[in-house]
């Protein structure tokens, strides 16, 4: 079916959600085939209807659509299982003719976002090799948002979500074997069309380990202007990716750089980005003639270890100041790091801010996720940089958020108002970075005997001193200097509503001993 023909016919489908699911795979290059066929078997008995069957390369891909808020997981298992049956599968393909194919089979929830906690029988049901795939409210938002930015190109994000494997296709090409440290890597250059069918981005979002960050449509756009300008080497730095089974002939140090023969595949998704994403993807948004013209520089690493790949990206990033800090500190906690190192505490103060966000804070901080929005999240740097610069780390995630929690429990009960819903003070960046600084002081000052009474009390009677005019004084101070700031503010409150117990409490850090045993 045509690509006119299938919009026309799209346009007729009665169901908004079905029709809103069509018009995504369509617009990403997927094949329509039809909508809500009813499937009957050689007695004509109803096996089933599929609300949306398309094709790509050797695979149809089988769509149910839901917007129904009470359907649970019953509904899903029992579309996948009669849509898994071969012999229904058979007469899916002789009523269209079709000959045999692979299938994919995908049920679009768009009445729930991903949960944090997914059943273990949707899990089994979904698991990589069955083919079954569950699209939540927030993975269409995903994909329709990405179809935005880069058009059809967003096809490969969205079939590297599906674990796609295309048939093994390749070309022989001339590449330059070098070395960087002790990776082979192979530099050459190769067509725009042939690198966008190949590529793919590894993205992080909400339950995967992908690495890369959310696209910039800005620079996307900016890049494809220039390009369209004939500006092409206002971007003239090789992309970096990593490629499996180049070759199996791996020149020496000793014989590099050297020219080889190397295999470099044509099949869909088998490269992935590590570097240069927004250079590449700059030209999904150009015509075809125009991308025809063009070949861009890469640099190709054979296998390269996944972890190797995310601390190249992170080396890559950080040092040029590209990336998302939030999204950084997430990526470096997937990595292994030596013990009292400061990656290694801040990989426990991730994890601590993984388990707030799960409990107290009730998914109100920003990771730096492709498929996060910002707004006004409490974001993962400031938990880190507030838990770490506070002396508040533990050896482990579990014993630091065992200590954490407690404090958190004692604000969440005693000072409700101010606590850690959105617009409460210790619900914001600053009050998260002030908190943690009164516990720091609270913990100092009781080691060196400044002050005696328990943690609990010390909240109760920081729940005394807010009111209106505290948080007018105190909302006036911003970052890390304003976090010290406040803490004077606190202190001076509370030795003045409360003289006996905090006269002696002190507010600098740097004045502090350590009481003599």
């Amino acid at each position: 079916m045509q690509f006119t023909e299938a919009q026309e016919k799209i346009k007729t489908i009665a169901n908004e959600a079905e029709r809103d699911v069509a018009e995504l795979l369509l617009n990403m290059g997927f094949t329509f085939i039809d909508s809500n066929p009813i499937i009957r078997n050689d007695l004509e008995q109803q096996v089933g209807e599929i609300d949306l069957l398309f094709s790509f390369e050797d695979y149809l891909l089988l769509i149910e659509v839901s917007k129904n808020t009470s359907a649970g997981n019953n509904k899903k298992i029992t579309w996948f299982t009669k849509w898994a049956d071969r012999s229904n599968q058979t007469l899916l393909r002789n009523h269209y003719n079709l000959r045999p194919r692979k299938v994919l089979r995908v049920y679009f929830d768009l009445a729930t976002k991903t949960p944090e906690n997914p059943s273990a029988e949707s899990t089994r049901i979904t698991q990589d090799g069955t083919g079954n795939k569950i699209a939540y409210l927030d993975d269409y938002a995903y994909f329709l948002n990405s179809l935005k930015k880069i058009g059809s190109w967003s096809k490969n994000d969205f079939l590297d979500w599906l674990n796609f494997e295309d048939e093994p296709r390749s070309k022989t090409i001339d590449a330059i074997q070098y070395y960087i440290g002790e990776t082979p890597a192979f530099c050459f250059v190769e067509k725009v069309e042939n690198l966008l069918r190949s590529c793919y981005v590894s993205r992080r979002r909400t339950n995967d380990m992908g690495y890369q960050r959310a696209l910039k449509k800005t620079r996307v756009t900016g890049i494809s202007q220039n390009i369209k300008k004939g500006e092409g080497l206002s971007f003239p730095n090789s992309i970096l990716i990593s490629v499996p089974n180049l070759t199996e002939n791996i020149a020496e140090h000793e014989d590099c750089p050297k020219i080889v023969k190397i295999h470099f595949p044509l099949s869909y998704n088998t490269c992935r980005i590590i570097d240069g994403q927004h250079r590449l993807l700059g030209f999904s948004a150009v015509p075809s003639e125009t991308r025809q013209m063009y070949s861009l520089p890469v640099i190709a690493l054979q296998n390269y270890d996944r972890k190797k790949e995310i601390k190249t990206f992170v080396d890559v990033n950080s040092k040029q100041q590209k990336i998302d800090v939030n999204l950084i500190l997430l990526l470096k906690a997937d990595l292994e790091w030596k013990e009292d190192t400061k990656e290694q505490k801040e990989k426990i103060a991730v994890g601590v801010a993984q388990e707030l966000n799960n409990s107290f804070l009730r998914n109100r901080v920003y990771f730096g996720r492709a498929d996060e929005s910002k707004g006004s999240k409490i974001t993962l740097s400031t938990l880190v940089s507030a838990l770490l610069g506070n002396n508040q780390i533990q050896d482990t995630v579990n014993k630091t958020y065992k200590k954490i929690k407690e404090t958190f429990k004692l604000i969440q009960e005693n000072l409700p108002r101010y606590g850690f819903q959105e617009g409460g003070y210790f619900g914001e960046n600053q009050g998260i970075r002030v908190l943690c600084r009164l516990l720091y002081l609270y913990q100092r000052n009781t080691e060196v005997g400044k002050i005696s009474i328990s943690k609990e009390e010390f909240i109760k009677n920081i729940g005394a001193i807010m009111d209106k005019d505290t948080i007018a004084e105190l909302d006036v101070l911003y970052g890390e200097g304003g976090a010290n700031s406040a803490t004077i503010v606190f202190v001076n409150k509370l030795q003045e509503k409360f003289p006996t117990k905090y006269k002696d409490m002190v507010s600098n850090l740097n004045n502090l001993k350590k009481k003599k045993q």
